[in-house]
């Protein structure tokens, strides 16, 4: 690691980083660390009471994505939930509609309430949910930033208190 990034995230542990660069310091630690540490801020930034839950996370998310992270977000979230809870999903009067559109590609008719919803149910049925998306989103930072200066804040701290460690 870099003298730069070195110093870069030094800052984070004593929560001193000038909001106007977090965005630019994100970049950094994103470009110069393996996904798997990244995810681990990412997570970070999921898992804390200073941020929306987790679900409300991966909606203001799906807002900001593109059509094909979209739907690579809704397949992360599918992914793990059992059987009776996608027919649960597609029993709902208010999604099943929606749900047979986003089958056959068609994501404009999902909003962020039903992206909520399916990760509310996504949380109670797979407990690495979580990390499933913190991947994914730490792949994807330029979305992640769309979150403000304060949430990455929050993963750039995990990031440096895990690089502490011995």
């Amino acid at each position: 690691m870099s003298l730069d990034l070195n110093n870069i995230l030094q800052q984070y542990l004593g929560n001193n980083a000038a909001d106007k660069e977090t965005d630019q310091h994100f970049d950094a630690v994103r470009q110069n660390l393996p996904t798997a540490q990244v995810s681990e801020g990412v997570s970070a930034i999921m898992r804390s009471d200073q941020t929306p839950a987790f679900a409300q996370l991966v909606a203001q998310l799906f807002e900001q994505a593109s059509p094909e992270q979209k739907a690579e977000m809704l397949r992360q979230l599918t992914a793990g939930m059992t059987s009776q809870t996608q027919t649960n999903l597609a029993n709902n009067a208010e999604l099943s509609p929606v749900l047979t559109q986003v089958r056959q590609g068609d994501l404009s008719q999902l909003n962020a309430d039903h992206v909520q919803q399916m990760a509310n149910q996504a949380q109670q049925d797979d407990d690495s949910i979580i990390e499933k998306m913190s991947t994914f989103y730490a792949e994807h930072s330029g979305l992640l930033k769309t979150l403000g200066s304060a949430a990455l804040t929050i993963g750039l701290a995990k990031i440096a208190n895990n690089m502490k460690k011995p």
